[in-house]
């Protein structure tokens, strides 16, 4: 007899024991501590403009205080990828560049955005 479980668990929503002891939720709380554990996780209450290095943690959470930029270092083939996270509740934007400083893209609030490198461009995903 198999079991489905289909309990819904949205990414923001606390840890408590309905989702943490059902299967669904050990595995979203593995999931988290493995891909936090692996790829680091910075968080920044952004007061200024902030540039990333290629030895910037990957997961990047800012709650920017207005409209701010976040710089990625200049293309090459050992970039690493970024996740970057607007965590604003006012409504401020991030702004992506590479280091021309071209705009890559935006990140508005609540939003995320991977970003990777092709060794010469930076590439967004949703």
């Amino acid at each position: 007899m198999t079991t489905n479980y289909h309990t819904a668990i949205t990414a923001s929503a606390a840890a408590d024991a309905a989702t943490v002891n059902s299967p669904l939720g050990e595995l979203d709380a593995a999931v988290d501590t493995v891909v936090v554990g692996v790829l680091g996780k910075t968080i920044t209450a952004m007061s200024g403009n902030v540039t990333l290095t290629d030895s910037s943690t990957a997961i990047q959470e800012f709650t920017p205080d207005q409209a701010r930029d976040v710089s990625l270092p200049a293309e090459a083939a050992g970039n690493p990828i970024f996740i970057i996270y607007n965590t604003s509740g006012s409504g401020f934007t991030i702004t992506v560049k590479d280091d021309t400083p071209a705009t890559v893209t935006t990140v508005v609030n609540g939003a995320s955005k991977l970003f990777f490198s092709s060794g010469v461009v930076w590439y967004a995903l949703d």
